[in-house]
């Protein structure tokens, strides 16, 4: 699980590191999940490494935002993808959603890239060290 769910997030960071250093609008954004915060058991170690990388991309905000590097890390929630929805999703599991949630549509993939873009435009050069929560109001933090 460790170099499924974790290790990926630092060797990218790492091969990308000497260009964000030369770059401009330097921001690294680690896609997260919701998944972990819920603790659903037999996922111990599943959920270990997805809330690992809400860790790693706090330290790693503090450790590059010196050099002006912001980190964040946007988490969707159950992304109703077709596949989603034909293997995986029933219509309890959409009810329970909706009932918990305080937004009353499902994420689909289209709702995810206006905060990653957000994330990486100027407009958020203020922001670093965060866990953008993209579930419909399901997490609030």
């Amino acid at each position: 699980m460790w170099a499924l769910n974790l290790r990926p997030y630092l060797l990218v960071t790492r091969a990308f590191l000497d260009m964000l250093l030369a770059g401009k609008g330097k921001s690294v954004i680690n896609i997260g999940t919701t998944n972990y915060m819920l603790g659903l058991e037999p996922f111990t170690v599943y959920n270990a490494t997805k809330s690992g990388i809400l860790g790693f991309t706090r330290s790693l905000a503090r450790e590059l935002g010196h050099v002006g590097i912001r980190v964040n890390m946007p988490s969707p929630g159950w992304i109703m993808t077709e596949k989603q929805l034909r293997k995986y999703v029933t219509e309890d599991d959409k009810k329970a959603l909706l009932r918990d949630q305080s937004l009353g549509f499902l994420v689909e993939p289209q709702h995810v890239s206006p905060p990653l873009m957000f994330l990486l435009s100027f407009a958020s050069c203020a922001i670093s060290g965060q866990n953008l929560m993209v579930d419909r109001g399901r997490y609030m933090q």
